[in-house]
């Protein structure tokens, strides 16, 4: 795999997941991990990063 490909993969990815824990907040969903309830709060920091990184990734696949 090119890196220009690799590289627009893994944006793709964090712009899923980045939505993905959007939606849980706006929707209110309840996530459970081995009994454990996620807080919102984590889901706020997971959209933080993965809009970062997935802005990053995309910024390095229009390189060149």
């Amino acid at each position: 795999m090119k890196q220009r490909a690799f590289n627009e993969a893994a944006g793709t990815i964090f712009i899923i997941l980045a939505l993905l824990h959007l939606f849980r907040i706006f929707q209110g969903w309840e996530a459970v991990i081995n009994g454990w309830k996620v807080p919102m709060g984590l889901s706020f920091a997971v959209v933080l990063v993965a809009s970062f990184f997935a802005l990053h990734a995309i910024n390095l696949a229009k390189r060149k």
